[in-house]
């Protein structure tokens, strides 16, 4: 899966938000991937991932490991050496499957380890005196190393609106050891939350030890003396926020 960042205008409000895409279809040539997400305990040695062709082509694929780290909403990747990837040139025959190990460094560390596994189409050559378009996909899927001893939660959830009622900044920090995963915030012109404003579905990893920011630019100045909202994470925990409005 591939990180991009996104502006996505919904007319009652717009989001900035990073999300990965899944993997990737054209016509015929279809490759997946299996897990989507790898989440192992602190002592594991091994992992596997299978990559499956369901495509009438043949495919070859260069995985790479890569240290995860987020910083402004953005990623981070720099090559790495914790997890050795075998084999790091995969070819996969139409209609086959290939199983790829990983093996896992120890190290020890109270926050949990974030890398990408990145598989990298490898070129292949083709008559194209046709002028038929040829593409070659990117995965990118996380891998999750728990830290050593007790995973810990500590989420802090912040809100501002600007001075003119059409600018509202969020910010999620999170201070525990482990990541956790956005999805939905819904906004309210009420402390009660029975007048919502608008609700965007949102995918996003948010790594330990890192914040993520999100802006919501209203239609019009808020008209309310007050503003409410609430975040949901994958874990089913309900982040809410209140701000109270000058008359």
């Amino acid at each position: 899966r591939t990180s991009m960042r996104h502006t996505i205008n919904l007319g009652i409000a717009t989001l900035l938000f990073i999300f990965a895409t899944g993997p990737v279809s054209a016509g015929n040539n279809t490759v997946d991937v299996q897990p989507t997400k790898i989440e192992v305990g602190a002592n594991a040695q091994t992992a596997a991932v299978t990559l499956t062709n369901n495509g009438s082509a043949d495919k070859l694929y260069q995985a790479t490991i890569y240290t995860w780290s987020q910083s402004e909403n953005k990623d981070q990747l720099l090559p790495s050496h914790d997890v050795i990837v075998f084999p790091p040139i995969i070819p996969i025959a139409a209609g086959t499957s290939k199983i790829i190990r990983l093996g896992i460094k120890p190290m020890a560390g109270n926050h949990e380890r974030a890398y990408r596994l990145v598989f990298d189409e490898v070129p292949q050559k083709v008559n194209n005196s046709g002028g038929v378009l040829q593409f070659n996909f990117r995965f990118s899927m996380p891998l999750f190393i728990a830290p050593v001893g007790k995973a810990t939660s500590d989420l802090n959830w912040a809100a501002s609106l600007d001075a003119r009622r059409r600018h509202l900044s969020l910010v999620l920090t999170n201070n525990g050891s482990t990541h956790v995963v956005a999805h939905n915030v819904t906004i309210y012109s009420d402390f009660a939350g029975t007048v919502p404003i608008g609700t965007i579905n949102i995918s996003n990893d948010v790594l330990a030890g890192t914040r993520t920011s999100y802006d919501f630019t209203l239609p019009q100045a808020l008209r309310s003396n007050a503003l409410a909202g609430q975040l949901q994470l994958n874990d089913g925990t309900v982040l809410k926020f209140a701000i109270p409005i000058a008359s």
